[in-house]
């Protein structure tokens, strides 16, 4: 069985989060993580960006704005009123504005 090590990278740099992980799901939330113990480890605002099968790594990339893109697509796709479609919508570019706002503050 190949079982993979997890790399998460963010703003900050890149960390191993998990080892013998042989199950991985993305969420409303981000990506679940499970070992071959089956105990799950939870990345959330977090998305696969590639797997190596030959070096079994998993690589996920982390930022808050994918969080927020995970909660819109996952609320639009149980929604079936447009009502709550429009505000999934507008809590998703609040949510953009605010990190392009301290991205400002912070250069």
């Amino acid at each position: 069985m190949c079982e993979f090590n997890v790399k998460v990278k963010e703003h900050d740099g890149e960390k191993e989060v998990a080892n013998d992980i042989v199950y991985v799901k993305l969420d409303g939330e981000g990506v679940t993580l499970k070992d071959i113990t089956s105990k799950p480890t939870k990345v959330e605002s977090a998305i696969v960006s590639y797997v190596n099968v030959t070096s079994e790594e998993l690589h996920l990339v982390k930022h808050p704005l994918i969080g927020a893109f995970l909660k819109l697509l996952s609320e639009l796709s149980s929604s079936s009123n447009l009502e709550d479609a429009q505000a999934s919508w507008k809590a998703f570019v609040k949510e953009g504005e605010r990190l392009l706002s301290a991205t400002k503050h912070h250069s």
